[in-house]
C-alpha cells in the first residue's frame, strides 16, 4: 500500500488520458477483493497468470557459446585437455541450457498466501521449475520496465509480466500486488 500511495503522489508531466487507470481505486478493490481478479489473473484459491522471463535467451545463449569456445581454445593454447576443460564447463553448459529451456518461454506464475507468507511457483510444460517463499508484506511492483511489471517478493523480482505476451497489464499487476497485501493483513473478503 505504501508503494501505491507514493506511486500515485508522484507528479508527472505527461497528460493522462481519460482510459488511464486510476490507481487507488485499483488498490481499493483489491483490498476489498482479494479473490476477484481482472482480466488477466485468474484467481482460485492461487493467483495466477501468464508471466514471462524477458532475459532467459539473451543471457544463456551467449554464455553457452562462450564456454564451447573455451573449452575449444584453451587446450590449443597448452592449457588443459578438451576432456579436462569439459569436466567443468558441460555442467555449467548443461544448467544454462536448462534456464534457456524453461525459462525462454512462457511461464505460469503461481502465487498463493498462507497467513504472512507468500508462495511464488514458476511453472512451465505443467512442471514447477522453482518454488521461492517470502514475506506477502514485502510485496511491491517495478514499473520500471515498461510494459513490462515485475512482482517483487521479498525484494526479489518475480513474476514478470508484459501485455504483449499475453500476460496482465500493469494495472492488473497493481491489483495483485495489492490483493496480497490485503489477504496476508488478514483484510475480510466478504463487503
Amino acid at each position: 500500500m505504501r508503494w501505491l500511495e507514493s506511486f500515485s503522489a508522484v507528479e508527472g508531466t505527461g497528460v493522462t488520458g481519460d482510459d488511464a487507470p486510476e490507481i487507488d481505486g485499483i488498490a481499493a478493490s483489491a483490498t476489498r477483493a482479494p479473490l476477484e481478479a481482472p482480466p488477466g489473473i485468474e484467481a482460485v484459491t492461487t493467483w495466477r497468470y501468464r508471466s514471462v522471463e524477458p532475459r532467459g535467451m539473451s543471457v544463456a545463449s551467449p554464455l553457452i557459446a562462450l564456454l564451447a569456445l573455451w573449452t575449444a581454445v584453451m587446450p590449443r593454447l597448452g592449457l588443459g585437455t578438451v576432456w579436462g576443460w569439459a569436466l567443468w564447463t558441460v555442467p555449467i553448459a548443461l544448467a544454462l541450457a536448462y534456464r534457456l529451456m524453461f525459462l525462454a518461454g512462457p511461464l505460469t506464475a503461481e502465487l498463493q498466501v498462507r497467513g504472512t507468507m507468500l508462495l511464488y511457483r514458476a511453472r512451465r510444460f505443467g512442471l514447477t521449475v522453482w518454488v521461492r517463499s517470502s514475506d506477502a508484506r514485502r510485496t511491491g511492483l517495478d514499473v520500471t520496465e515498461l510494459p513490462y511489471t515485475k512482482l517483487l517478493c521479498g525484494g526479489k523480482s518475480r513474476g514478470c509480466a508484459s501485455p504483449g505476451r499475453d500476460g496482465p497489464n500493469a494495472a492488473a499487476m497493481a491489483w495483485l500486488s495489492a490483493a496480497i497485501w490485503a489477504s496476508a493483513a488478514g483484510v475480510s473478503t466478504e463487503e
